[in-house]
């Protein structure tokens, strides 16, 4: 629901005067907590019969990259526990 809000002022508004600090911020943090899974999926497409030995690693990986931290914002939290 928040993505989609978002999607809709960034998408239908006719200009980005519209847009605040705040939806750029978190359009940044989106692009920095999904810039992994992107990777990953570009590096298994890439082989047309990817092994067990190429994927367990990516998994293991994504698996803490998308573990909430106490670090993280509220709306990174969001993010990470959809994916």
């Amino acid at each position: 629901m928040i993505f989609n809000s978002y999607l809709h002022i960034f998408f239908l508004t006719p200009d980005l005067e519209r847009l605040t600090a705040d939806d750029f911020q978190k359009a940044e943090e989106f692009v920095n907590t999904m810039r992994l899974l992107y990777t990953s999926t570009l590096c298994v497409s890439s082989e047309r019969s990817p092994t067990c030995g190429q994927i367990l690693p990516i998994l293991n990986k994504l698996e803490v990259h998308f573990k909430v931290a106490e670090e993280d914002t509220a709306f990174t939290s969001a993010v990470k526990e959809k994916v």
